[in-house]
């Protein structure tokens, strides 16, 4: 999340404003700042109406797309996420046929990134079967609205849509169909489809709803005086001791050298995503910086990070492993031999009501 906000706010920058709209410019660039993504993606798209160089243009246009596509990550619900893919889609469309770009990388990136998004939206096939041609049917869902007559078989975006089916003599029925992503669903009308009627008062004879009685509480009774002795334990001797915080040690500077190694593993992939970024994106290169160039860094942090994460795992399942066997030699481990005259019994009552609890002590 973090590298593909870093690249979007590098687009956000990209080019010079016209001088008529570069107030709107800011706006924009501030709402995408600040996680409005929505609000950004239609203000970008509301610059498109200035009058500003082609390039430039452009520019709003990715932006747009970018803002629409940040937005889909950002929501839980598959529908908006589609509806906003979708809209990116559009955006993409319009700039490559438009021709906004100025280098072919940017066209071949563009193209990329239109095919990726769409291949998220993974859109539905909903068949919609009826007895008549004259039949007429509406299909709704979110920020979605098709009419047309007859059998039809349409592809709609993943979510939940409202079907209304209706024939001349003015007979509707309605349905509710989900269409799962990537899936086909068919819905089948009848003939004569039949609206529910209202039904009146109910002329049958009311039935009486017998409730088996509520049983009654038994009253509580108290628990009956118990003997509770916690006798504590000899310690362990001190070889016991020693061993068990060794390897406690041990199993603790483990568990750090994991974690180290682990955030080494997070940083190295955080750089190859930048980097693969700078491949697809010309435009994020540095002077100096080509395809050959990036793409050996990139091979140099992937294998530091398959490395990193063996060894932070390695260690980290190594660290836990040698806690857990100090912690059992010190629960388990031999004790010193203590003779019974040593121990005396103190009582301490601790409750009048249910039980009373002893304890005895070593001197």
């Amino acid at each position: 999340m973090r590298t593909v906000l870093i690249v979007g706010l590098v687009w956000l920058f990209i080019g010079g404003a016209a001088v008529e709209a570069s107030t709107s410019d800011r706006a924009c660039r501030q709402l995408f700042q600040t996680r409005q993504f929505v609000s950004a993606a239609q203000c970008f798209e509301g610059l498109l109406v200035l009058k500003a160089s082609q390039p430039q243009k452009g520019v709003w246009l990715w932006n747009a797309a970018l803002a629409y596509r940040q937005a889909a990550n950002q929501t839980q619900r598959l529908s908006v996420a589609s509806y906003f893919r979708e809209n990116a889609v559009r955006l993409l469309t319009r700039y490559l046929d438009g021709k906004f770009y100025r280098l072919p990388s940017q066209r071949r990136v563009a193209e990329q990134q239109r095919e990726r998004v769409k291949g998220l939206i993974l859109y539905a096939s909903l068949s919609l079967k009826v007895p008549s041609p004259t039949a007429q049917l509406v299909v709704r869902g979110y920020r979605y609205s098709r009419r047309f007559q007859g059998a039809n078989t349409i592809q709609v975006r993943p979510g939940s849509y409202t079907v209304v089916f209706s024939l001349a003599n003015n007979v509707q029925k309605v349905r509710l169909v989900h269409a799962p992503p990537g899936q086909q669903v068919s819905v089948t009308f009848a003939d004569s489809p039949q609206t529910t009627p209202v039904s009146g008062p109910s002329s049958s004879p009311k039935k009486t709803l017998f409730l088996p009685p509520i049983p009654k509480s038994k009253p509580e009774t108290l628990v009956p005086q118990q003997l509770m002795v916690n006798i504590t334990p000899p310690p362990r001797t001190h070889g016991t001791v020693v061993a068990s915080w060794f390897m406690i040690g041990l199993g603790v500077a483990g568990l750090a050298a994991g974690g180290a190694f682990i955030g080494l593993m997070v940083d190295s992939a955080n750089k190859n995503n930048e980097l693969v970024q700078k491949i697809d994106n010309p435009s994020l290169r540095l002077n100096g910086e080509t395809v050959d160039r990036l793409e050996g860094e990139r091979a140099v942090h992937k294998e530091n990070y398959e490395r990193y994460f063996a060894a932070g795992v390695g260690l980290g399942v190594a660290g836990a492993v040698l806690g857990i066997v100090g912690i059992t030699i010190r629960a388990a481990g031999p004790r010193e031999s203590v003779s019974p005259s040593s121990y005396s019994v103190s009582v301490s009552p601790r409750s009048s009501l249910s039980h009373t609890f002893f304890t005895t002590s070593t001197h």
